[in-house]
């Protein structure tokens, strides 16, 4: 506490809540909103949760998510958007510059803004990074990003949908303070199977998000590739059955999958054709990798959280 108060050590906490300037700026009004009534709480705000409320209704709190004190100033240049690459990644880059005269640390924060078509907040939290700098020293900060970051859930389609259209990608130290902006987009709508027995809508190539720079069936060696839709998550009760396909594409139309899987909960199993079905007798959360091979060995995985429930 006397370091800090005497300035030996920099405060570089930041702030995981807004601090509202005053309860009118709040989301929950009523009784209804909150504590709720006898039939429930009502959730006005949808989406719009936290920092999000704030942004999405241009309202100025006395601090913003992600706000800290310094005994220092920081700034924020070069910012980087990499493409997607074969495995549905991209990296964001950007340089932190310690500009005052004391040495301290900041927390770099991502933030991801989606076309008006998903109805998201204007700018969501996809990612942070702490770097520590002397007085006058830059340091870098990288952000991996995957499609998902892109995606919103849909309630209609009850499936994961990450929209065609560009996509802010914006960088800085708060909410309230993102310097940098830049952009990626999407050439089209990507879905991905998310409910027992959904699928993803118009599934091709291009919902894997592992080939953006691949031309299918274009013939050029080392092109082909093969994209497993990702579930982001599943669950179910233990002793249930279920019963879903896994889905995939391959960027030369005319071959079969394979499909094969690790990790499975005990009880659930995976056919060829990508079917899984079982009953699990087990609880836990299993991480499962499912594979897709096509004949030339070409192949391509999808990792997600398997919890059984009571």
């Amino acid at each position: 506490m006397a370091a800090l108060i005497f300035g030996t050590v920099n405060p570089s906490g930041k702030l995981p809540v807004t601090f509202p300037s005053s309860l009118s700026q709040v989301p929950a009004q009523t009784t209804a909103q909150w504590p709720g009534t006898s039939t429930g709480v009502t959730y006005s705000e949808g989406v719009d949760i936290g920092y999000r409320w704030y942004q999405s209704q241009n309202i100025t709190p006395a601090f913003a998510f992600g706000f800290g004190l310094s005994y220092t100033k920081f700034g924020f240049s070069n910012l980087n958007v990499g493409a997607f690459n074969a495995n549905g990644t991209a990296t964001v880059t950007a340089t932190v510059t310690n500009t005052g005269s004391v040495a301290g640390a900041d927390v770099a924060q991502l933030y991801v803004g989606d076309p008006a078509a998903s109805q998201d907040p204007p700018n969501q939290l996809r990612g942070f990074q702490r770097v520590t700098l002397n007085p006058g020293q830059s340091g870098t900060v990288s952000f991996p990003i995957t499609i998902h970051d892109l995606a919103s859930w849909s309630g209609t389609d009850n499936q994961w949908e990450a929209h065609a259209g560009s996509y802010a990608i914006r960088v800085g130290d708060a909410s309230s303070n993102l310097p940098l902006t830049g952009s990626t987009s999407l050439a089209q709508t990507l879905t991905g199977q998310i409910a027992a027995g959904a699928s993803g809508a118009g599934v091709s190539l291009a919902n894997t998000a592992v080939s953006a720079n691949v031309t299918p069936n274009s013939g050029v060696p080392g092109a082909e590739t093969v994209g497993v839709v990702n579930p982001f998550g599943y669950s179910s009760p233990k002793g249930a059955g279920v019963s879903f396909a896994m889905q995939a594409a391959d960027s030369d139309t005319s071959q079969n999958l394979t499909f094969t899987a690790t990790g499975l909960p005990p009880g659930i199993t995976i056919a060829a054709n990508g079917t899984i079905s079982g009953a699990s007798s087990t609880l836990g959360t299993y991480t499962v990798t499912v594979t897709a091979t096509d004949p030339k060995g070409v192949s391509g995985t999808a990792t997600f959280v398997w919890s059984v429930v009571q």
